[in-house]
């Protein structure tokens, strides 16, 4: 006879398995529209918001806990007793965030599913589909190259060559080399107005002699890169500033790191995230007048954001440890 304990780990390994072949199985029947609709929409909400409540919990107590607030987050535990240690590293730190983010994720997704499976199966639907992605194809993205260029030109004269010539506004303290910093400023503005040239292509006429791959390929890969140094921005100072993960700042006699961080945070992160997406609309316009197919197009969103989330990723982890 197994003893209580053994009883009960037996039930909660069976209910966890259970929801993990659920999990499975009920997307794929309403993908291939087996099986009365009406149980399986309300099977897609539940695990909804199972995965939420999972999710944001767990992002609670991760705040609480990491930040020093509440040191037993919201569970009562102690980091030993949750993680294993009293002083967790940073790579276990990121691997919890990262667990309660996808739960939190996969209850999105099940809830846009749900929400999607609950409109009827008919043509209503697939003509409401049809609406939208005519409309999107009847707008041009042609503003998004000129609007690339202003972006990158205004950062490149107004930010990189006003700091190169010596200004200080934006620079949260003392450098240890600040000609250094002056010859960088202005290597990095000479550069971005490259960028913002190059934007024209998406463009202009002379844009279409080129070889697409030549104007596509290398502006998707920046724009990935740009998205990326934000959304780790957005990531890793919050984390710093509230002591989860601790950031070297090299190069800096005195530095209020407060004041930094919300410089980048407020000014710097939110500028390369507009150039990523802008780069990334006009890269979009030039692929649909070289003629490029609709499919193609898709291909290159998706493999700009695999692209994006994995540069991230990376970033994070190398950043924060």
């Amino acid at each position: 006879m197994p003893t209580v304990s053994s009883a009960s780990g037996w039930i909660f390994m069976g209910a966890v398995s259970a929801m993990f072949a659920a999990g499975l199985a009920v997307p794929l029947a309403v993908a291939r529209e087996v099986g009365p609709r009406r149980l399986l929409v309300g099977l897609l909400w539940a695990g909804a918001a199972v995965l939420l409540v999972r999710g944001a919990a767990g992002a609670v107590d991760d705040v609480l806990r990491f930040s020093g607030l509440v040191e037993t987050g919201l569970t009562g535990l102690t980091d030993e007793e949750v993680l294993g240690s009293a002083h967790p590293s940073a790579y276990t730190i990121w691997s919890t965030v990262g667990l309660d983010s996808f739960f939190a994720a996969g209850g999105l997704l099940f809830a846009r599913a749900a929400h999607l499976a609950s409109a009827s199966r008919g043509g209503a639907r697939r003509r409401l589909a049809q609406r939208v992605v005519s409309r999107f194809q009847g707008r041009s993205l042609a503003w998004a190259g000129y609007a690339a260029f202003g972006w990158a030109t205004a950062y490149a004269v107004g930010v990189r060559g006003y700091q190169g010539l010596g200004g200080t506004l934006g620079l949260a303290g003392t450098l240890e080399d600040p000609a250094g910093m002056r010859q960088a400023s202005l290597t990095a503005g000479a550069v971005l107005l490259l960028v913002g040239v190059g934007a024209l292509a998406f463009v202009r006429p002379w844009g279409l002699r080129l070889p697409r791959w030549l104007v596509i390929v290398p502006a998707l890969a920046g724009s990935a890169f740009a998205i990326a140094h934000a959304l780790t921005g957005y990531v890793t100072k919050p984390l710093h500033l509230l002591g989860v993960i601790d950031l070297e700042f090299k190069g800096w006699k005195q530095l209020d790191e407060r004041a930094m961080a919300l410089w980048d945070l407020l000014f710097y992160e939110p500028w390369f995230l507009g150039l990523g997406i802008l780069v990334t609309l006009g890269a979009l316009h030039h692929h649909r007048r070289t003629g490029g197919s609709e499919r193609a197009r898709r291909r290159l969103v998706l493999a700009t954001a695999a692209g994006t989330l994995a540069l991230t990723a990376v970033a994070c982890t190398m950043v924060a440890t």
